[in-house]
């Protein structure tokens, strides 16, 4: 299965009304549940692409033991760089979350029913030259593609729950600290807006002083299911 369409910084307002995005978002993590209907004979594939990079994990039949499997890192075009692997026991007829990030050039695979995890951690990508076509000098190469893509080979394999997530990204408008580097002194505070393509903030007004801020966060409460407290 293929996900196509870009992944960009649209959002979803309170209301429910979803906003479209304007720009094209690099990152993304891929949330999905699997289940084994038989014992796996070839392999379960999961992709995340970003720009000229397809970034795969790979979970294959262990050579020796039955139950147990092997869970491969893969990048194409391949890379000078070792990827990481490990061992895993799946049961038959059991959902399982599997959880794949590419952040900020950082891997991360997890499979929490089993407290599985893999990180990995690269220097660069790769562009494509359709990536540099497609890109400008002001926001760089962007993907293009299908950015995410699951299955499976040689076995029967049920998917569910499939959600594609985006990494939080700020647009880089107006001049403070997004056309070139930005120093803050000791008592200065530069502070982002949630909502990055229609905030007025440091980016257009530049950084504050601590003695500006007259109060302080106490609580993250939107969405809902991120609700968290953030007093110490």
């Amino acid at each position: 299965m293929f996900y196509g369409p870009p992944l960009t910084d649209g959002y979803i307002m309170p209301s429910g009304l979803r906003v479209e995005g304007k720009r094209q978002v690099n990152d993304a993590v891929l949330e999905v549940r699997f289940r084994l209907d038989e014992e796996l004979v070839d392999r379960l594939r999961f992709q995340l692409t970003e720009e000229g990079d397809v970034f795969e994990v790979r979970i294959g039949s262990h050579p020796h033991d039955a139950g147990w499997y092997v869970v491969r890192l893969h990048r194409e075009p391949a890379a000078d760089e070792s990827l990481p692997q490990g061992n895993v026991e799946l049961a038959k007829d059991r959902w399982y979350t599997l959880r794949f990030a590419n952040i900020d050039n950082h891997l991360s695979v997890r499979i929490p029913e089993v407290e599985f995890a893999l990180t990995h951690t690269y220097a660069s990508n790769t562009p494509h030259p359709t990536s540099k076509l497609l890109g400008d000098p002001q926001h760089g190469e962007k993907s293009f593609g299908e950015r995410v893509a699951l299955g499976g080979e040689g076995c029967r394999v049920r998917f569910g729950g499939i959600r594609i997530l985006r990494d939080l990204f700020y647009t880089d408008v107006d001049e403070f600290g997004t056309q070139k580097e930005l120093v803050l002194g000791l008592d200065e505070y530069f502070l982002l807006g949630d909502n990055s393509a229609h905030s007025k903030d440091s980016r257009s007004l530049g950084p504050f002083e601590r003695r500006q801020l007259l109060g302080r966060p106490v609580a993250v409460v939107w969405p809902p299911g991120r609700f968290r407290s953030l007093r110490q």
